[in-house]
C-alpha cells in the first residue's frame, strides 16, 4: 500500500484563509457539525487546503473544529481553485444561483458585480426575476441558470438596466401576487419596456387603472395576451404584440449569439 498524501494538524487556525468566492459557511450547517462532534466525536476527516491555505473543501468542519478548540487534520492540494471548490461542493450541497453570482462577484467578473448590485438593491423582487430581466431573453426565463453557473452570464442593455428593473418593480406590484410566476411576467415585462411602440409611463397608467384585467397566466404568451388586452382597451389603433415579441425574442438572442461567437473566437486566440 503506498502512502499519497500527507495529512497534516494544528490548531493554528489562523493560517487558514477563505478561499475567495466561496460560499459563506450557514451557522446551521456549522451547528449541526458541532451538535454531531459532541455526541458521537470526531470522525476523521480531514480539509483540503491549496498551497497558499485557502480552504478547498471542508469549510463547515474548519469552523466547527475552531469553535470546539480541536485540531485541524488537512491535506493540501496544489493549484486548486475556485473552479475545484465548486466541483466539490455541486457533489454534496448544491449551489444556489445566488452563491454563483456572489463567487463571480468576488472574482471581478463585471457583469456578475452588476448583478449583484441590482439583486442588493431590489431585495423586493426573486433574484430568478431580476437575472431574467438582466439577461438575455428566454421563454419564461428559462435557462438562467447554466450561463450564471458557468460564468457566461451577460447583462442585456447594461446602460438602461437600473431603469429596467424599476419599470418591472412598478408592473409587478400592480399585478400583484396569485397572477402567475413572477418570473412568466419579469420576461413579458422585460419585452414591453423595451418594445418601440409602446410608451412605458402610459403603460403603467393603463395597468394601475385596469387591474380588473389581469388573470392568472402559466406562460409568457399568456402575459403577453393580458397586457394586450390591456393596452388596447378603449383605442381604435391596436397594438398586437405578440409578433413585436417575436422579433424582439430574435434580435437578443441573435445578439447573445453574435457576443458568445465573438468571446470564443478571443478565447481561441
Amino acid at each position: 500500500m503506498n502512502k499519497i498524501d500527507y495529512v497534516y494538524q494544528t490548531r493554528e487556525y489562523e493560517k487558514f484563509r477563505k478561499l475567495k468566492g466561496n460560499r459563506n459557511v450557514l451557522e446551521a450547517r456549522k451547528n449541526l457539525i458541532v451538535s454531531s462532534i459532541k455526541e458521537r466525536g470526531w470522525i476523521r476527516n480531514p480539509i483540503t487546503v491549496n498551497e497558499e491555505m485557502e480552504i478547498i473543501d471542508g469549510q463547515g468542519r474548519f469552523e466547527a473544529l475552531q469553535e470546539l478548540g480541536l485540531p485541524i487534520e488537512y491535506v493540501i492540494s496544489v493549484g486548486a481553485t475556485i473552479k475545484d471548490c465548486i466541483a466539490l461542493n455541486v457533489k454534496q450541497k448544491n449551489w444556489s444561483n445566488m452563491d454563483y453570482i456572489r463567487s463571480y462577484a468576488e472574482n471581478g467578473f463585471d457583469d456578475y458585480i452588476t448583478l449583484l448590485s441590482a439583486i442588493q438593491k431590489y431585495p423586493e423582487m426573486n433574484v430568478s426575476s431580476i437575472t431574467t430581466i438582466a439577461g438575455y431573453s428566454s421563454t419564461d426565463g428559462a435557462g438562467v441558470g447554466d450561463p450564471i453557473k458557468s460564468g457566461t452570464f451577460h447583462i442585456h442593455n447594461k446602460d438602461c438596466l437600473d431603469d429596467r428593473l424599476s419599470f418591472c418593480l412598478k408592473a409587478l406590484s400592480i399585478i400583484g401576487k396569485g397572477n402567475g410566476r413572477e418570473r412568466t411576467w419579469s420576461t413579458c415585462l422585460k419585452f414591453i419596456y423595451e418594445c418601440s411602440v409602446i410608451d412605458n409611463i402610459l403603460f403603467l397608467e393603463k395597468l394601475e387603472k385596469r387591474r380588473a384585467f389581469i388573470y392568472p397566466v402559466v406562460n409568457t404568451k399568456q402575459a403577453i395576451e393580458c397586457m394586450e388586452s390591456i393596452i388596447n382597451y378603449g383605442v381604435r389603433k391596436k397594438i398586437y404584440l405578440h409578433p413585436e415579441y417575436d422579433a424582439w425574442l430574435h434580435s437578443t438572442r441573435t445578439e447573445k449569439f453574435r457576443r458568445t461567437r465573438n468571446e470564443r473566437r478571443t478565447e481561441a486566440e
